[in-house]
């Protein structure tokens, strides 16, 4: 995230926060809270990014769905419903918990991943941006709360929100370097970030699952 500049350093990246709303200080709404650079950022202050396993039913199962399409509809309908839970407040116990993280200028962003490793269209928008498979599908904000439209809003559509940021991250690796050859980290396992960090995803979404 520093080289991305949304934050100053990785002191502001937190995990397993703490008084994440103040009004309700015995809730964690967040895994990881992420405080973003304020000369950078105007609009919103804070990320909250909630971690969720989206169980598929195995009961019932697609033919040959999941695990060997990109992404279908029913992948994204799998994970929207998941999200969805987390926009309205459902998991936390406490719809008034999402206004107050809309109040305090957080963007919050469930992270669903699923039984074969694909992560949801929200944590996607953030990590990747607009211009995925997902983009074909629209959410069903049918049943939402004003601050629950608020929330995903902010989250996915927002012009001012946090997007792409893997892309935005190589970048500036890239200008600060001069070079596309200079290697990430001393691990020379990597030359970008979004290489290093997809190897990450990947490792902790096998050792999950």
């Amino acid at each position: 995230a520093p080289i991305s500049e949304d934050i100053n350093n990785k002191n502001q990246i937190e995990i397993e926060p703490t008084n994440v709303c103040p009004s309700y200080p015995n809730n964690r709404p967040a895994d990881i809270r992420i405080n973003l650079n304020s000369s950078k950022h105007h609009h919103f202050r804070k990320i909250a990014i909630d971690v969720t396993f989206i169980p598929q039913n195995f009961d019932n199962p697609p033919p040959r769905l999941q695990s060997h399409s990109l992404t279908t509809e029913q992948v994204f309908r799998l994970h929207e419903k998941g999200e969805n839970s987390k926009f309205r407040g459902q998991t936390q116990g406490n719809t008034q918990i999402i206004k107050e993280l809309n109040d305090l200028k957080y963007i919050f962003i469930p992270a669903t991943f699923d039984g074969f490793g694909k992560i949801g269209p929200v944590i996607t928008n953030f990590l990747q941006g607009p211009n995925t498979p997902y983009k074909h599908f629209e959410r069903n904000t049918n049943r939402f709360e004003p601050e629950a439209k608020i929330a995903a809003h902010n989250a996915t559509k927002h012009k001012e929100r946090i997007t792409n940021f893997l892309h935005n991250a190589d970048k500036q690796w890239i200008t600060q370097h001069n070079s596309e050859n200079a290697w990430y980290t001393p691990s020379h396992k990597a030359k970008t970030p979004s290489a290093r960090d997809k190897q990450y995803l990947g490792l902790s979404i096998i050792n999950i699952i």
